[in-house]
């Protein structure tokens, strides 16, 4: 893997290991300019042990999700590059014809051959070139009654492939390919297997139903020459039968071979760019020569594509990850504020005796930078561990595709983990230090409770302004800092590219020291400058001072109603950008996107909350007001809408902006949304519910006191567990905003994938048939009811009491162009002729139907009556979907229309040209309905075109193979059934498969990736727990004398135990509560929106209770557990020595 999010791996290493250098050079600034408040730091470090150990917990688990993302998506994507080397061995570059020039033929014409290889012969770049003809044709052991309807007979010249070394036998050593000479076949190790041959071995080969018997001479290891290439979509490749091309030719009928192989220098694993130079060169000569052939693939394009797909994994896990990431960052920023809160009094005193806020600040930095190290290094090691324990999943589910996956740690990708880890906890700690920092002297020394920043001043609207300006000048700063750093990171970047004048590694490495040498320098002599500033250089200090004042001066205005201003104004912009960025010009990352009108929405919405409360509102309204509308907001549609006239939605949730403008006519275009509104909905539903819970909490105790006769005794305890976390309203919420931000993760993620799986895997993906029957193109059926009954090993009684009804398909691939004004972009597709059994059996569903056509049975009606008429799957409409519908070549045919254009306002059948691109015969068919990917996602030839069986017979004189289709009696066992007709025609080479057991195993492939990835989201969890088990082990600290009162006044130590117990668990129950309630309606506004069911994906909205259970089960136990130890220590503090207890 190279590359994540399309930005390069080493990218990312210089720009965040810059960002470390820096780290580490502010730590030792000062480690030197003041180790009195390192030294601080350390003591603090070991002082509590229990409590250093859950928050490197804590801390670690940002890393370790990082880690464990990379290392999983760099396995992966290892993984599957090795299995494109093994299958293609020395093949580099693969030419085939070109089936838009090849005019009649299947064949590589014989001049187009001459001219490549004359161009290749004399190029020292290239190894060998070789003509294989390669054609799907079914092989039996007779013997042993066993045949593989998959097998590819193989045709080369041995002197050819002699040069790409690829007959390796089990043991490593290569054959010589002359063995060919001797009138046997060379059998590969996947073929043997699957039908017991050996070597000496007869086996049968059949083409137009027509036996050949030859000899095994040897078996070899498959690859990309002599078997099916294994990089390709199947997945479950046939092996193959090698002989000599002049054999072969006569044996299909072929009129020559049907792919050129190119091998380059450099063995297996060699330069790609020479792959990719060579590759481009030859479709230079093509394209001058005007030959009939075009590269079909070339190796350096599958590797990335297999890097491609390792990125894809990291992308997806880092996704699903970020709900346990935020969960760390707050659970860093949580501690140090509990830090601070604990040692608040020690503060004040030591700013009372000359230590500055800056020094503070260094001395929280120094501390958290020694948890930060630790933890990242811990976290970087375990993600390992948690790959490994993916990677082994993963490893059954890639089997099933032929793929074996082996763990792969990637040093860079460990690095990169590690230091992003550092990078993210310095900047939450440095944030947390300067708050916890910014303390009143004398409030700190008498442990006087803070101002609240919310509440107004004497000033009204002009001390407003002067907190909105003075927020701004604090944001001028900080973008300075920010672009001054940046400055310095694009001053090393630009050190490296020295490598460029000095040459190899050793010059990147000077300009690495020289890029750092440069930033240290730049450090010292700006840190001097300022020295100077107070004493020697008046010009610098004129500067320095008027800074000073206006810190002074802005510290002096502070107010949260300044950041409520500035919230308003982002908020607005980013509503603007969002909803109508299409006429700005701003990135396509900001505008038009959801992510960002939504999020500039709910900013807004807590902002007027702000403000309310900075001009006298109670916050209990104002906060409790501002969170229901949020929350509100982001859960619509409600089953009413406040602008019925104005039904406009953004990508299916009622807009109440949109509504509002629209009045006015100026709604903005559909909005963009993508996986990121998954992490942006959490986050803002969870922080308007929490504003919600914390200012009412207090109103459970009404429910409660209706019932304080029969739970009397513990109705104190109970008191206490919720009044406690509402004093501290913050620390409350922060660890309710832990545990519902991951619960609601987690609930999303298992709905609607178990629903999605629902979906696909209902009975609509078997179209109403029980087997697939495929047959194969060398060994055409023209009757299966009557080679069925004339097999002499077919079963007759289950044929006679298993079948209801046999329907076929045939198959082709024609070229599709648009008529009569159609707007397409015409290319190749597959061509399906159904016969009227199909026609009238089939249950395939369709997604939308043209005008006049009110079902889809009316649609099958009008099949079954003309064959003008056509059906084609969704997948070939602009934002279609089907997993096997779109060709990775871009030349695949497409209606250059969207689902929500054609179901508007209804639409006209679709008029398109089919063509055969061997004879140019060409009919137009009307298309008059679209096929749901719900019937398409198991059966890879139902993406496709379908037209009757005579069209198919005319256009494409039958097509290249059959495919038929069964429905079986109500009580036959279907994998019999299957086993016994292709047992039965197994001189013909069909493959019969149940359908049934085809969508279980994709369920249950689904269903693994599913647990992965919710297994993933789940460790969020940990932060959570962790959280309850650091802020339980505070409260102990910190009401030690409130304890001993308690105790004084009669509370017995169970209940005293008791209250804290319940303290943790009214935390972790309300968090998982919230989570599960949001997330369940988030997932039912999902599922039951209008594009859901216009997209075919129509769910009965199942919840997946017992998984969910599980999951939170297990964190409201474990979160018990870490709450205990504290109870139960709390619980045991003696009376009298609480009491004297002073802090």
């Amino acid at each position: 893997m190279e590359s994540i999010f399309g930005i390069s791996l080493d990218t990312y290493l210089i720009a965040v290991g810059t960002m470390a250098v820096l780290i580490v050079l502010i730590l030792l600034y000062i480690a030197i300019r003041n180790p009195l408040l390192v030294r601080l730091g350390a003591r603090n470090f070991t002082r509590r042990k229990s409590q250093t150990v859950l928050i490197l917990i804590g801390l670690m688990l940002s890393t370790l999700i990082i880690s464990a993302a990379l290392v999983t998506g760099d396995t992966v994507g290892q993984s599957i590059t090795n299995r494109i080397y093994t299958s293609l061995g020395s093949i580099d570059i693969i030419v085939g014809p070109d089936e838009e020039k090849i005019e009649g033929i299947r064949s590589i014409k014989a001049s187009d051959l001459s001219v490549i290889r004359e161009e290749l012969r004399e190029d020292l770049r290239v190894d060998g070139v070789a003509a294989v003809l390669q054609v799907d044709v079914p092989a039996a052991n007779q013997q042993a009654r066993l045949s593989d309807p998959r097998a590819y007979l193989i045709g080369v010249i041995p002197d050819e492939i002699r040069k790409f070394k690829q007959l390796e036998l089990s043991d490593g050593e290569v054959l010589d390919p002359g063995i060919l000479n001797s009138g046997g076949v060379v059998v590969s190790e996947r073929l043997a297997e699957s039908i017991n041959l050996s070597a000496g071995d007869a086996v049968t080969l059949f083409v137009e139903n027509t036996p050949h018997q030859f000899l095994v001479a040897a078996i070899v290891r498959d690859n990309g020459l002599t078997a099916k290439d294994q990089a390709g979509p199947e997945s479950k490749p046939g092996g193959g039968v090698m002989m000599l091309l002049e054999d072969a030719l006569t044996l299909s009928g072929w009129e020559g071979p049907n792919i050129l192989v190119i091998s380059t220098s450099g063995g297996v694993r060699n330069d790609l760019e020479i792959v990719d130079t060579i590759s481009g060169e030859v479709e230079a000569l093509i394209e001058s020569s005007n030959l009939s052939v075009e590269v079909i693939e070339n190796k350096k394009d599958l590797v990335a594509i297999g890097s491609l797909v390792g990125s894809v994994f990291v992308s997806f896990f880092i996704i699903f990850g970020l709900f346990s990431i935020a969960a760390g960052l707050m659970l860093i920023f949580l501690t140090f504020v509990m830090l601070a809160a604990e040692r608040r009094s020690e503060m004040g005193m030591a700013r009372a005796v000359g230590m500055k806020r800056l020094h503070l600040t260094q001395a929280f930095i120094a501390e958290g930078m020694l948890y930060n190290v630790g933890s990242a290094l811990v976290g970087a090691a375990l993600g390992v561990l948690v790959a490994w324990l993916m990677i082994t999943l993963l490893g059954f589910i890639f089997a099933s595709f032929g793929t074996e996956i082996t763990l792969n740690v990637n040093p860079r990708a460990l690095a990169l983990a590690y230091l992003v880890g550092i990078v993210l906890t310095f900047v939450t700690v440095a944030f947390s230090s300067w708050r916890a920092a910014n303390l009143n002297i004398v409030r700190s020394i008498r442990d006087i409770p803070e101002p609240d920043l919310l509440q107004r001043d004497l000033g009204g609207f002009r001390e407003l302004l002067r907190s909105t300006w003075s927020v701004a000048c604090r944001v001028i700063w900080l973008v300075i800092g920010f672009a001054l750093t940046i400055s310095l990171v694009g001053f090393v970047i630009s050190a490296v590219q020295l490598f460029s004048i000095f040459g190899g590694q050793i010059g990147a490495a000077i300009g690495v020291t020289l890029g750092l040498s440069g930033v240290i320098l730049i450090v010292y002599f700006v840190r001097k400058l300022f020295d100077y500033a107070h004493g020697k250089i008046s010009l610098v200090r004129l500067i320095s001072r008027p800074i000073d004042k206006l810190n002074a001066w802005s510290n002096t205005h502070r107010s949260g109603a300044g950041w409520a201003v500035w919230m308003i104004i982002l908020g607005s912009l980013g509503v603007y950008l969002g909803g109508w960025g299409a006429n700005a010009v701003v990135p396509s990352w900001i505008g038009p996107q959801l992510w960002s009108y939504t999020t500039g929405t709910t900013l807004i919405i807590f902002s007027l909350g702000i403000l309310a409360v900075y001009f006298g509102a109670p916050p209990r309204l104002s906060f409790t007001s501002v969170g229901l509308i949020a929350v509100w907001l982001w859960l619509l549609p409600l089953p009413f809408t406040i602008f019925p006239g104005f039904p406009e939605t953004a990508n299916g949730w009622d807009d109440p902006i949109q509504g509002i403008f629209s009045l006015f006519g100026l709604g903005h275009e559909p909005i963009e949304g993508n996986f990121e509104m998954f992490f942006v909905s959490g986050v803002a539903v969870t922080a308007a519910s929490i504003f919600v819970v914390v200012y009412n909490a207090t109103l459970l105790l009404a429910p409660l006191n209706l019932v304080r006769n029969v739970f009397k005794g513990v109705m104190p305890a109970v008191r206490i567990a919720i009044a406690y976390p509402l004093a501290n309203r913050f620390r409350t919420a922060m660890t309710l905003a832990m545990f519902t931000l991951v619960v609601f993760g987690l609930v999303v993620l298992s709905i609607l994938n178990h629903n999605f799986s629902q979906v696909f895997a209902g009975e609509e993906a078997q179209a109403g048939f029980d087997i697939a029957i495929e047959g194969n193109s060398s060994n055409r059926i023209k009757g299966i009811d009557l080679a069925l009954t004339n097999s002499e090993f077919m079963d007759k009684k289950l044929l006679g009491e298993g079948i209801t009804s046999i329907s076929s398909l045939r198959s082709a691939t024609g070229f599709l162009t648009g008529i009569d004004g159609t707007d397409t972009r015409d290319g190749l597709y597959s061509v399906q002729g159904m016969d009227q059994s199909f026609i009238s059996t089939n249950e395939l569903k369709l997604l939308t139907r043209a005008k006049g056509y009110d079902s889809d049975e009316a649609v099958f009606a009008a099949l079954a009556a003309s064959s003008r008429y056509a059906i084609i799957d969704e997948s070939r409409l602009k934002d279609g979907s089907n997993v096997f519908g779109e060709p990775l070549s871009e030349n695949s045919f497409r209606i250059e229309r969207t689902l929500a254009d054609i179901d508007s306002s209804g639409w006209e059948p679709v008029a398109v040209a089919v063509m055969d691109p061997f004879t140019g015969l060409e009919q137009e068919f009307e298309i008059i309905g679209f096929i749901s990917s719900t019937s398409t996602q198991i059966r890879r030839e139902w993406s496709a075109l379908f037209v009757s069986e005579q069209s198919v017979d005319d256009v494409f004189s039958g097509g290249y193979k059959d495919m038929f289709y069964v429905v079986a009696t109500e009580n036959t066992d279907v994998i019999e059934l299957a086993n016994a007709i292709e047992s039965g025609l197994l001189e013909q080479g069909v493959q019969a498969v149940s359908i049934r057991k085809e969508v279980d195993e994709s369920a249950s492939q689904n269903a693994a990736f599913s647990a992965l990835f919710e297994g993933f989201t789940a460790l969020g969890l940990i932060v959570g727990i962790a959280a309850l088990g650091v802020i339980s082990f505070r409260t102990v600290a910190e009401r030690r004398q409130q304890i001993g009162m308690l105790r004084a006044i009669g509370f017995r130590s169970r209940l005293i135990g008791l209250s804290f117990f319940l303290e943790s668990s009214f935390i972790a129950i309300t968090g998982i509560l919230l989570g599960l309630g949001l997330g369940y309606a988030i997932s039912y506004n999902i599922l039951t929106s209008p594009e859901f069911a216009a997209a075919g994906l129509e769910s009965n909205f199942d919840v997946p209770w017992l998984r969910i259970l599980v999951f939170i089960g297990a964190a409201y136990l474990a979160s018990s557990l870490m709450t205990l130890i504290p109870a139960r220590a709390a619980s045991k503090v003696p009376v009298a020595e609480a009491l004297r207890y002073s802090g």
